[in-house]
């Protein structure tokens, strides 16, 4: 079976659908089922803005795939940082970056070219827009992820971690008690 795909720039039409698909991104991430996963009425409406503001962006591209009936089944969106000459030293000074995020292809059109389709176009417009380097966050537990992104040439350059303040606050509490109980 042949398969078509067209890309394109999203467009403020796309946000609902845009939204859906980040839903189920992070559902994917959290591995739990979609329908377990929902966001507040507010929630949801901050999703939206933020999808809009980068369609709005000029130093933002979201790109779209779509399908024979016009429905879009895979996402990415690319922002330019242009860092402000804060830094002494010369390598930093003025660095323009692209901070790839949001790619997803629902589970159905994967291994079909449409995340390097994606991504080639994200990356041609932070190319033109004279980016220097492009940095992307994903979770250590999308092992699909690490491999795409591995393969692209991308090396893990930090870590991100996550813990709740409460979890922090008992084992500060529990370290000071142990370094109070060796200075007695």
């Amino acid at each position: 079976m042949t398969y078509y795909y067209a890309l394109r720039n999203a467009v403020s039409g796309d946000v609902p659908r845009l939204a859906e698909l980040l839903i189920r991104m992070d559902a994917h991430v959290a591995g739990i089922r979609r329908d377990i996963l929902k966001p507040t009425q507010a929630g949801l409406q901050d999703i939206e803005d933020r999808l809009a503001g980068l369609i709005d962006n000029p130093q933002a591209q979201v790109v779209v795939a779509t399908g024979r009936a016009g429905i879009v089944v895979a996402m990415g969106d690319v922002q330019v940082w242009h860092c402000p000459d804060m830094w002494e030293n010369p390598e930093r000074r003025g660095r323009i970056v692209g901070g790839i995020d949001d790619i997803w292809v629902e589970p159905k059109h994967r291994r079909r070219g449409l995340n390097r389709r994606i991504v080639t176009e994200l990356v041609e417009f932070a190319r033109s827009r004279g980016v220097q380097e492009l940095c992307l966050e994903y979770s250590m537990s999308n092992i699909e992820a690490a491999g795409t992104w591995s393969r692209l040439g991308f090396q893990p350059a930090g870590v991100r971690a996550s813990a709740s303040p409460e979890a922090v606050l008992e084992h500060l509490t529990t370290l000071s008690t142990a370094h109070n109980q060796e200075s007695s």
